[in-house]
């Protein structure tokens, strides 16, 4: 009884932290046991003790801003939301906002801008050069044959690819020089125009000044020449040329000319100069 006695004499003397209860109270208030148990029981130096209080302070701040928690963008939400009445609750189920998503639109080409670039694009392909036409090369033989159009007139017939040529006025030296003038022409632009396609005959007829024996002068048909391109073709021009032709003339080219201007022609000195 004495033993009992004295171990339960020991058992009320013991601190309060160390019983069962003191230790749970203990350590439920950890830090502040552990303030008060570093300065008023422990019997450490003091430098243990700084420590010991540091630690415990910051286990303190830690739990109370633990306890101020910064109300949330789902806090307020709640917190700014109607309170619905007990008799018409709200059937509107709040849903949870959806991260946005970035949508990236591509822009589709504008059909006006490819119509203006296949506009563009038909305009840069160089177009063919028109076909001149019959008579403008007609024309073109003339330039540079005979190498002006003063006097001058070209009509053509499409339907039997004929040539008619008419020139008026010219200064001539004498009537030779007329008749050979006129020779030589119509040969040079022959040999140029049956080279044209629907080219089949050419005629030419030179006017000059004709005065009568009464005085009076008009223009008349001074000579006139017409040869088909199956005749021209037979000749050597080149081959000719330097050479009296005046026969060649009047048997292939019907050659015509005036009486009052062939019987002053001196016909030996028709010669072709091309």
């Amino acid at each position: 009884m004495t033993e009992q006695k004295e171990t339960d004499q020991l058992l009320e003397k013991r601190e309060w932290y160390k019983r069962w209860w003191g230790i749970v109270i203990a350590v439920i208030l950890l830090p502040f046991f552990g303030l008060w148990y570093a300065w008023f029981k422990s019997g450490w130096k003091w430098p243990s003790k700084v420590i010991v209080s540091f630690f415990c302070l910051m286990i303190i701040i830690g739990a109370l801003n633990g306890d101020s928690t910064p109300t949330t963008v789902a806090d307020k939400r709640v917190e700014d939301k109607p309170v619905q009445s007990e008799e018409a609750p709200s059937s509107v189920v709040e849903q949870p906002i959806a991260p946005v998503e970035t949508i990236t639109v591509k822009e589709e080409p504008k059909p006006v801008a490819v119509v203006q670039e296949a506009t563009e694009l038909v305009k840069e392909v160089p177009q063919p050069a028109p076909q001149p036409s019959t008579i403008d090369r007609l024309w073109s033989v003339l330039d540079s044959t005979i190498r002006t159009r003063e006097g001058y007139d070209i009509q053509y017939t499409e339907s039997t690819k004929f040539v008619n040529i008419i020139s008026k006025g010219g200064s001539y030296w004498d009537e030779t020089d007329y008749v050979r003038s006129a020779i030589n022409s119509f040969v040079k632009y022959d040999v140029e125009a049956f080279k044209i396609d629907g080219v089949d005959s050419v005629n030419f007829t030179f006017y000059t000044d004709m005065t009568d024996s009464y005085g009076k002068t008009e223009s008349e048909k001074g000579v006139q020449l017409t040869i088909d391109e199956t005749e021209f073709s037979k000749y050597d021009w080149q081959g000719l040329q330097g050479q009296n032709i005046y026969r060649q003339m009047v048997n292939s080219a019907n050659l015509w000319v005036h009486a009052g201007i062939m019987k002053n022609v001196k016909t030996e000195k028709l010669i072709l100069v091309l």
